[in-house]
Parts: structure tokens; C-alpha cells; sequence
């Protein structure tokens, strides 16, 4: 009499063990395969940003040293007078903001309307002009062409902030400045592994976490109390301005 073959198979609790397995490697490696898209993308988008930087140095040697300006009477300026010198459309998108931030090439209004960007200009540091409040040295101001400055006015192009992260959210996306709130008007962003890409007035670029890159110091008019806002931020305060110092906000 001939015997039966059996074949051998997994018992139903040797199922759930391989299944449980398979979850927790899933769960261990799906973070670290996010983390290095994101950094993949991160390096992308800081090519980018030295590609603005290299069309910032090609400006200025066709401009007598003059620098771009970050917004005027058409809107963004800096974006129209650096689009010259940057042919390829996807560098002026960050592969980890929104698909809507994709540039179509049409001027942006001033406060963007609405509309998303990747990048913002540096507006904070660029004139030096004064509170009509306070008289108080701002340090800051939306530089129009009338109020252009030579590269050689920047007391240390390696350590002045060009451009960086925007928020991206529709609201000034093309300039940011140190004082607003994270993803909050002209604020920063965040979308690389909580802090944001920066690129320098001669081309190199790093990242910052973003605590670092908004601070605020000022003097409160009423009150005549001196309010300070993160810290960490106003230690960097000094990258912002065309002087490479620090300058108290005014209220």
C-alpha cells in the first residue's frame, strides 16, 4: 500500500511571527528610507540655491557690482532680474515644497496673492534706513531700485543671507525676513528635517535648523520694556544685515 506524501507548511502561529516581523523591519525602515528622500531632496534644493547664488555673481559683474533688489514697483524684483541668468524652471522649485510652488514664469505681485514660491529674498538687511516711530536704526528695508547697493557695501558677503526656505504657503512667499513666525508670513520654512536651506551673498549654502534663523529684539514704545523672542535666533541675527551686526527691532 503506497503511503501519503504530506507536505510541510508554516503553522498558523508561525504566520503571525514572519507577519509581525515584516511589520517591525517596515517600521523601522520606512522612517530612514523618508529621512533619505528628504535629504536627497534637501541636496537638490541647495543646488538651486547656489545656482541663485553663481546668477547673483553673474548680475552684479554686468551691473557695475550692483546688487539685485528684493521687490519694487513690479513685484518680486529679484526673481525678474535673476531669471536672465537662470534658464532651467526647475530651480526655482524645492522638490519638498508644494507642486503648486512650480514657478510659471509670470512676475509676482507684492504679497504673492495667493500664490506659492519656493524661495524668498533676504528684504531685511539690504538699507538702513530709520523707524519714523523712533528714529531707531532699523537695519532693515524693502530695497527699491532706487535704493540699490554694491556688493562692496556688504561688510561680509560669506556671512549675508541671500536667499532661503520660504514658507510657501501663498502669503510673501518670494522674501523672508528673521522676525515672523515660522510658516507665518515672511517667515522662514521648515520642510527639510525641521529647519530650513540658506544660500550666502557669495554662493555657498548650509543648513539651519530653524530656530536659529528667527529672533527678535526690541524695545517695547509703551512700555519702554525690552522684549526678546527666541534667543537662539537673535544670536544669528547678525547674517541678516548689510553691516554683519546685530540691530534692534523696532515696535
Amino acid at each position: 500500500m503506497e503511503k501519503r506524501r504530506t507536505i510541510a507548511g508554516f503553522t498558523l502561529v508561525e504566520l503571525l511571527v514572519v507577519i509581525a516581523i515584516i511589520a517591525i523591519l517596515m517600521a523601522i525602515l520606512l522612517p530612514a528610507l523618508r529621512a533619505a528622500r528628504e535629504r536627497a531632496r534637501s541636496i537638490k534644493c541647495m543646488s538651486n540655491q547656489r545656482n541663485f547664488g553663481q546668477a547673483l555673481m553673474q548680475y552684479t559683474g554686468d551691473f557695475d557690482e550692483y546688487m539685485v533688489v528684493s521687490q519694487g514697483s513690479r513685484g518680486a524684483e529679484w526673481l525678474l532680474e535673476l531669471r536672465g541668468y537662470l534658464d532651467n524652471r526647475e530651480v526655482y522649485w524645492c522638490a519638498s515644497a508644494p507642486k503648486a510652488a512650480q514657478w510659471d514664469g509670470e512676475p509676482f505681485p507684492l504679497g504673492g496673492s495667493g500664490r506659492l514660491f519656493s524661495y524668498g529674498f533676504n528684504d531685511w538687511g539690504w538699507s538702513e534706513g530709520k523707524s519714523a516711530g523712533t528714529g531707531q536704526l532699523q537695519g532693515i528695508g524693502v530695497a527699491a531700485p532706487g535704493d540699490r547697493k554694491k556688493i562692496a557695501a556688504l561688510k561680509n558677503p560669506a556671512e549675508m543671507i541671500l536667499l532661503l526656505d520660504s514658507n510657501s504657503v501663498g502669503i510673501w512667499d518670494t522674501v523672508v525676513d528673521p522676525l515672523d513666525d515660522v510658516n507665518i508670513g515672511e517667515g522662514p520654512g521648515y520642510r527639510h528635517i525641521m529647519g530650513a536651506n540658506v544660500v550666502f551673498v557669495d554662493g555657498h549654502s548650509r543648513w539651519y535648523k530653524v530656530d536659529y534663523l528667527v529672533g527678535r529684539r526690541y524695545t517695547d514704545i509703551n512700555t519702554g520694556e525690552v522684549i526678546v523672542r527666541n534667543p537662539k535666533g537673535l544670536a544669528l541675527s547678525r547674517l541678516w544685515n548689510a553691516n554683519n551686526k546685530h540691530h534692534d527691532d523696532w515696535n
